[in-house]
């Protein structure tokens, strides 16, 4: 007998629970620590070992980064613009309270629901831009989620249409890890809606989708996940998602949105929701003074 099966007949004479794994990082711990125990392991067995099924990625895939560019979404390197100034402040104000000093640093914290109080008012720009912007600065990974299942906009402007997706996770039990695909720039990861469903809003008041968000927080606590939801006043429903969220931007259309909608779109989130308000498609002028607004 080895001294790792000694070990193991140990600790189960002891009624001790034997070590789980519980993550990637995990994974990679329980290697060196069997390599340390056993020093005649072949060098190549040091190598993590992929992770269990049901963590396991879905495949990478290339976004178009040209087609991007021309509609004004950022992509990494590329030329300073406007926007890209704009979104690093909003991305300054969203990290803070989901990592700065004051932050409670929980799972919800790291996740922000991009919402508006109708449609058209360009809260997936702002989705997709807040995602780029995070992870251009390599400060930390993103996961960014189309929860907008009966309107997707994120599998049209990125090409991920067609793969599965969010829909596809909320309809059985299997695995939505899957269906989370890393692109092509670096720690960027997307998980599509998938097919649309006219009655698809149903499954955000689901208990399926708590599941899902707390797994993804469980294997990826270093994620900040960016959710592009229904808009609020349109799909009752997702205000049952906000509740599992930690931060809200609500975009506000320059000239387009008004101040009933605003207030009833306020009204529809729960008592103390961390929620700022950003405005969009304003003129190169006033956004300079008014893009940002705390609440």
């Amino acid at each position: 007998m080895s001294l790792i099966e000694r070990a193991v007949a140990r600790l189960s004479a002891s009624g001790r629970p034997l070590p789980s794994f519980q993550g990637p990082a995990l994974v990679e711990e329980g290697i060196d620590a069997a390599v340390a125990v056993a020093p005649n392991v072949a060098p190549a067995a040091r190598s993590a070992p992929a992770l269990p099924p049901d963590r396991s990625l879905g495949a990478p895939v290339s976004l178009p980064l040209a087609r991007m560019r021309e509609t004004g979404l950022l992509i990494p390197a590329a030329r300073a613009t406007q926007t890209g100034q704009e979104f690093r402040l909003i991305k300054g104000a969203v990290l803070e309270a989901a990592i700065g000093a004051k932050s409670r640093k929980t799972p919800r914290e790291r996740r922000i629901a991009v919402a508006s109080a109708l449609p058209g008012e360009g809260k997936t720009f702002c989705a997709i831009n807040l995602a780029v912007s995070i992870v251009s600065s390599g400060e930390q990974p993103v996961l960014l989620i189309d929860a907008d299942m009966i309107r997707p906009s994120i599998d049209r402007h990125l090409d991920v249409g067609g793969i599965g997706g969010l829909v596809d996770a909320m309809k059985d039990e299997s695995s939505v890890f899957p269906l989370i695909r890393p692109t092509d720039i670096p720690g960027l990861h997307v998980l599509p809606a998938g097919a649309s469903l006219a009655h698809a809003g149903e499954y955000l008041a689901s208990r399926r989708i708590a599941q899902l968000l707390d797994a993804i927080s469980a294997v990826y606590p270093e994620w900040i996940v960016v959710l592009d939801t229904p808009p609020l006043l349109a799909v009752t429903e997702v205000r049952s998602l906000i509740k599992h969220v930690g931060q809200v931007l609500l975009v506000v259309e320059a000239g387009g949105t008004t101040r009933r909608s605003i207030q009833a779109a306020l009204a529809t989130l729960p008592e103390g929701t961390d929620t700022r308000l950003v405005l969009n498609k304003a003129s190169s002028q006033r956004r300079r003074y008014d893009n940002w607004y705390g609440y």
